[in-house]
């Protein structure tokens, strides 16, 4: 199975931070968000990396080549025109790599327990969208969703508050016949708008296909978006870290008194 990772955009949020460095690749615990990112999908089996990148492309394949393994492969696509166009424009240049696979999007600016990520890629030959379902008082910024049964029928920010059942994190599995409509709904809306974003052809198609909620279940994740949520990020993940190698040296002595 596939990982994507959607990394053309300049991250123009971060300003002066992205002006000649990429998102993905700010340092957090002397590894790049990408290279954590990257070592998460290696930890649950998963090598087969397709990176669509665009602003300072050099440096963010350079990241591949000093965190993969031997065993990973790596298929870069390159957007040319990352400047004037939105992240369904880049997921579309792949389609002739992704289109009726299977596979794993994943942003790459996400640092989260890699608990998700395993979760996520059991989910073989089904569609999902890993959520954070936790309890809150207030919304966040990203796109809320309408859920029924471990389905979810709707996914954007137009959600209310009030009526969400959970937020998309920036994880989204597809399967064969997903992939397939998704590049054919999404020619269509970029023959139409140009500057569309990815998440778009998802709610007309959660209408036709099934798509699963993956709950994060309150394991840890955030995002980063502007330079004041790197202090938070850099917080979270050493908390990520500490609860990670908290679970190897269990799992290590249960092995041992076996």
């Amino acid at each position: 199975m596939k990982v994507v990772f959607l990394i053309a955009g300049k991250g123009r949020r971060l300003g002066a931070l992205t002006e000649n460095n990429h998102k993905s690749l700010i340092t957090l615990n002397n590894k790049s968000l990408l290279s954590h990112l990257i070592e998460n999908f290696v930890y649950a089996g998963l090598t087969d990396f397709v990176p669509i990148v665009g602003h300072c492309h050099d440096m963010v394949l350079s990241c591949f080549d000093n965190t993969s393994s031997e065993k990973t492969c790596v298929t870069p696509i390159y957007n040319p025109r990352y400047e004037e166009t939105n992240n369904l424009y880049s997921l579309y240049c792949a389609k002739n790599v992704l289109a009726g696979e299977e596979f794993i999007l994943c942003n790459g600016d996400l640092i989260l327990d890699r608990a998700i990520v395993e979760g996520i890629s059991r989910k073989t030959g089904l569609s999902a969208i890993g959520i954070d379902d936790s309890y809150r008082t207030s919304p966040i910024d990203s796109p809320g969703t309408v859920i029924d049964d471990n389905r979810i029928y709707d996914l954007g920010r137009h959600i209310p508050f009030e009526k969400s059942g959970g937020y998309a994190i920036g994880l989204y599995k597809f399967n064969a016949e997903l992939s397939s409509a998704f590049f054919d709904e999404a020619e269509n809306m970029l023959n139409e708008n140009i500057n569309a974003g990815f998440h778009d052809p998802l709610p007309l198609l959660a209408s036709r296909y099934h798509i699963h909620k993956h709950s994060t279940e309150e394991r840890l994740w955030t995002d980063i978006d502007t330079e004041d949520d790197i202090p938070r990020a850099r917080e979270l993940l050493n908390k990520i870290l500490e609860e990670n190698n908290n679970y190897e040296d269990a799992r290590k002595e249960v092995c041992y008194i076996s």
